[in-house]
């Protein structure tokens, strides 16, 4: 079984400590592949330092809406440069995070995310996008700017809201939170969205499935994610690591 982590954070600070040995342990723990996530121009630059070290790393580059006020010329360069290189996947993370008061206004966020989607288009890159407590502008903007080409990071909307982007040609990206108990929209879209549209993620360090819950994340935890679709679908967990990997590469076209 070999299966593909499509979105994690192997740039952050806590991973400072032992950063290499977890990377370098990867291919020894089922993980054909791993696409650490920029936040901000200079967070993708780490990210392609990594991806550069590490034949089983790849990344994306982008804007957070979290640092969406700092979408400036300067980082544009920096990013424009970067999604030409032959290991960024996609542009992201980027979309729209109205949960912390503190975030940038929702106007900014939204020109930067559109911004993001024209540049996605220009690079022939997926991208992906960030949704949170912004559903009706995330799929306005989905609609509105035709993204046809990117993956819906860490879903929990409702079905309706899957079916808007699934008309778009989006996929989705599920990780240690469909484990939780109280994960019930997670779980129900796993039931409802194609299998032909899903892939796995841990978004490392954060959100580690059960039985990790609370502790550092990383890819090797992709397996008890796997472990628990295929009790949702009725399959061996062989099947969903195939069919998820398989997904990934549609997606992800730079994967080999």
């Amino acid at each position: 079984m070999q299966f593909i982590d499509v979105h994690c954070h192997y740039e952050d600070d806590r991973f400072n400590e032992d950063r290499d040995e977890v990377i370098s342990s990867l291919p020894f723990k089922n993980v054909l592949y791993a696409i650490s996530a920029g936040c901000s121009a200079q967070e993708s630059l780490i990210t392609k330092k990594i991806a550069e070290k590490y034949a089983h790393m790849y990344f994306c580059a982008g804007v957070h809406p979290c640092n969406a006020d700092k979408f400036s010329d300067g980082e544009k360069k920096i990013l424009k440069d970067l999604w030409q290189h032959d290991k960024c996947v996609a542009v992201g993370e980027a979309g729209l995070d109205y949960y912390w008061a503190e975030n940038p206004e929702k106007s900014v966020q939204k020109n930067t995310f559109i911004k993001q989607i024209h540049f996605a288009k220009e690079y022939n890159l997926p991208i992906v996008i960030h949704s949170r407590e912004a559903i009706g502008d995330m799929l306005e903007i989905i609609k509105s700017e035709q993204v046809t080409n990117g993956l819906m990071h860490c879903f929990s909307e409702s079905n309706e809201s899957a079916k808007v982007c699934l008309d778009q040609g989006l996929y989705f990206s599920f990780g240690g939170v469909c484990t939780f108990k109280n994960s019930v929209r997670a779980q129900e879209n796993l039931k409802y969205i194609p299998k032909d549209r899903i892939v796995l993620e841990t978004d490392s360090p954060y959100l580690a499935p059960v039985p990790n819950r609370s502790k550092r994340n990383d890819s090797s935890n992709i397996i008890y994610i796997i472990e628990h679709i295929a009790m949702l679908w009725n399959m061996t967990p062989d099947e969903v690591a195939f069919i998820t990997t398989e997904n990934a590469k549609r997606l992800f076209k730079k994967l080999k």
